[in-house]
């Protein structure tokens, strides 16, 4: 029981050293995830359209 206590205790110490972001930096954050998730998204969708029209065009599809 006691190694259970010494656990909790040591995560509750190191909780109170955490610098936690502010929201302005969370959502500043979470833009640009966004942003860039939909970047690659679009990219990813020309690429598999691109191949679409290459079969296509040799008559695979």
């Amino acid at each position: 029981m006691n190694k259970i206590k010494r656990y909790f205790v040591g995560v509750w110490t190191e909780m109170r050293r955490v610098r936690w972001p502010r929201a302005i930096d969370l959502l500043a954050d979470f833009v640009q995830v966004i942003i860039f998730v939909g970047f690659f998204a679009l990219v990813l969708f020309g690429f598999d359209l691109l191949v679409l029209q290459m079969l296509k065009a040799v008559g695979i599809r």
